[in-house]
């Protein structure tokens, strides 16, 4: 639109009024000319201001930005009255696109016509068309499918619950991978693919002709997402250490290891401090020069023992979003580059760039919210809400740039315009991916996986933050140890869901580290305390069960009665790299039954766990000989022993002990036991350790 510059303006214009037509936005790249028009203008004379401080006379000019960024360019005209108006566009400037272009791999591909979206949870993939988002077709893959890339002549998925990828086709073909290997994100290349295998933190190449495996290069733990750049790849680490976020730069056989810090805050009410950890599918900007991740931030130095403050629904954990340089002119390559901060939001699944590479798309799983941010400043320029909770997926059309959602939970897909800032905030398509299919979930499993990712829902927490997911992704450990003394309780290492109830389907064992809990709906304790949410309890119900051991919850709420239908669910536990019955493994075996060792006294076969109850609301609880000062109590009473965790997938869940003091299963045997109250290992030698140690890794 055009303005008057003059406020003392006739009410009727002259005849030679002027007018000023600065046409639609434009796309710059760096080091290109862009052609300014304002020939549609009327006037004597014209000026345009391209927005980094150049001025340029005439109505039609060419002009050279030498920085990307997203400018204000504004056109004045004037006539011989000396009256005059001005009009503006924007202009946002971008490096060419790389060539080849960044690849990744996330829970949809597409090939030219055809878009491909997982669902793990049926087993299949569900096809739809590109041009329409109409559902095509569903095809047959594996339960528990985790990542997929496609071309025009190959569809691959990653199953890591089977160690393989499936080639689709009229019926999957499986190609095997080392065991405990947990295939997560796949990209093809030619007849290859390159996989990235959580179980082992390694790359892997494997040949799509014959499933041969033609290079494995270790990386490190908890390998997950997977982006390329030509021959470049490039990895994140799903669960961090406490130093720091990581990313893996391949290039041939070459790695490079690179840190995402610690935010180090402060805390208030709009940012806390914290390690970037579940780090989800990455991204590279269409320039090649930048790398996206997304994850959640979990503030790991605070808590009363820690630092004397106590942990709140704002300041333990928050959606992380974290930039890497991948070119000498955005920074040192692989180093950090300054990153937004986002309030009121908890875990961001998926980023993604738009296809000129001037905006960010980022997707926050438990609130339900699209974030579009200017690629550049990193600004909030515009996005939506009103995607379902546990969305985990986003894949931009390059040629329409709608951006699509997977929001899996739903059992849908929707497709967004978000190109401009006005653009509509409801979905443009909405495609149920699952119809025609028989739902594999109870009704109360599926209902419980839903809160179970809820964020956004004020009965689980105030202002988004926090929900079950937030420390127990996928029904897994987050790694962190947690300074929980303000809850009565102490530093405590999380645990995963499926120990040890889940291996009990429809009994409760006790639950946490002290047997605090006797019931999956005792949650409703955290929801109303730390995480400041309303509850899913009637207040009536609540006034007469608000005591953890004492009157059952269940039945009193349906959102948490199906809660723990979902977690009760969750029965998979992680495969080991290891063969069972190998020689070291079973020479492991009989020491771990030896009973002057006493491992199986507490940790009997087949569940290693002796978790359970002596009476009512009395858990069987041990002192192995690793409580401190910093344990903290239980109910408010002193601590005199710990609830047994279940040795089934220990190989996954380091670090290890209650208070995440052992950083390995050989510390647990030998640090960590300096008394010989947690097992008699002292006595061990060296190899009878790593025997010991070897056998335990195996389980699963």
């Amino acid at each position: 639109m055009w303005l008057l510059a003059l406020l003392a303006c006739p009410p009727t214009l002259p005849a030679d009024a002027p007018t000023a037509s600065a046409g639609p936005d434009l796309l710059a790249f760096v080091g290109e000319p862009i052609h300014f028009d304002g020939t549609g203008s009327v006037g004597t004379e014209a000026q345009w201001r391209a927005g980094d401080g150049a001025v340029l006379d005439g109505f039609e000019v060419d002009y050279t930005y030498t920085r990307p960024g997203l400018f204000q360019a504004t056109l004045e005209v004037c006539n011989s009255d000396g009256e005059s108006v001005v009009d503006s566009l924007a202009v946002s400037v971008v490096h060419p696109p790389a060539d080849p272009a960044p690849r990744r791999s996330t829970t949809m591909a597409a090939t030219s016509t055809a878009l491909w979206v997982l669902l793990p949870d049926h087993g299949t993939v569900a096809v739809l068309d590109r041009a329409t988002g109409a559902l095509l077709e569903h095809v047959e893959a594996c339960v528990g499918a985790r990542g997929i890339d496609a071309t025009d002549t190959s569809v691959v998925v990653t199953c890591p619950e089977h160690d393989a990828i499936a080639v689709l086709g009229d019926s999957p073909t499986f190609l095997q991978l080392p065991r405990g290997s947990r295939p997560a994100s796949v990209l093809v290349q030619g007849e290859q693919a390159h996989v990235t295998l959580q179980g082992t933190g390694s790359l892997a190449t494997v040949s799509l002709a014959d499933g041969t495996l033609l290079r494995e290069l270790p990386l490190g733990p908890d390998a997950r997402g997977l982006a390329s750049l030509g021959d470049q790849l490039f990895v994140s680490r799903h669960r961090s250490a406490s130093e720091g976020g990581t990313w893996w730069w391949i290039r041939s056989d070459d790695v490079q290891t690179q840190t995402l810090p610690l935010d180090p805050g402060p805390d208030s009410d709009v940012n806390a401090r914290g390690v970037p950890s579940y780090l989800q599918h990455l991204a590279i900007r269409p320039d090649g020069r930048q790398l996206a991740v997304g994850g959640l931030k979990a503030n790991i130095e605070r808590g009363v023992f820690r630092e004397g403050r106590a942990l709140t629904h704002e300041t333990t954990v928050r959606a992380d979003l974290r930039l890497a340089a991948l070119h000498p002119a955005e920074g040192e390559p692989g180093s950090p580059l300054p990153f937004p901060i986002f309030d009121d939001r908890d875990l961001v699944s998926d980023v993604a760039y738009s296809p000129r590479g001037d905006r960010l798309y980022a997707l926050i799983s438990g609130t339900g919210h699209l974030e579009v941010l200017d690629a550049v400043t990193l600004q909030k320029i515009g996005g939506t809400h009103g995607i379902a909770p546990g969305a985990t997926g986003l894949w931009v059309d390059p040629e329409s740039e709608l951006v699509w959602v997977d929001e899996r939970l739903e059992r849908r897909v929707t497709a967004w315009n978000l190109s401009t800032v006005d653009a509509s905030r409801s979905p443009v398509l909405e495609t149920p991916t699952a119809e025609g299919l028989e739902e594999p979930l109870t009704p109360a499993v599926l209902l419980g996986k839903r809160v179970f990712h809820s964020s956004g829902d004020r009965r689980m927490t105030e202002s988004g933050y926090v929900s079950c997911a937030s420390c127990h992704l996928e029904g897994d450990q987050d790694g962190r140890v947690w300074d929980f003394t303000d809850r009565g309780e102490g530093l405590r290492n999380t645990l995963p869901l499926w120990h040890p109830d889940a291996l009990l389907p429809g009994i409760d064992s006790p639950i946490h580290w002290t047997g605090n809990f006797d019931e999956v709906q005792d949650f409703e304790h955290d929801i109303r305390g730390p995480q400041a949410g309303l509850g899913f309890l009637a207040d009536t119900d609540w006034a007469t069960t608000n005591q953890t051991l004492g009157a059952p919850k269940a039945g009193l709420s349906p959102e948490l009665d199906a809660l723990a239908a979902y977690v009760h669910s969750l029965t998979q536990v992680p495969t080991s790299p290891l063969v069972p019955d190998a020689s070291d493994v079973l020479a492991g075996e009989l020491l771990f039954n030896d009973p002057d060792l006493g491992c199986a006294s507490c940790h009997p076969a087949p569940h290693y766990t002796d978790a359970g109850w002596l009476a009512s609301g009395e858990p069987r609880l041990h002192d192995v000989g690793t409580l401190t000062a910093a344990s903290g109590h239980r109910l408010g009473a002193s601590l005199d022993g710990l609830d047994t965790p279940s040795l089934r997938g220990v190989h996954a869940t380091a670090p290890y002990l209650h208070d995440g003091s052992a950083p390995t299963l050989e510390a647990v045997l030998g640090q960590r036991n300096p008394n010989d109250m947690h097992g008699n290992t002292s006595h061990l030698t060296a190899e009878q350790r790593e025997q010991l140690v070897t056998f335990l890794r195996s389980l699963d």
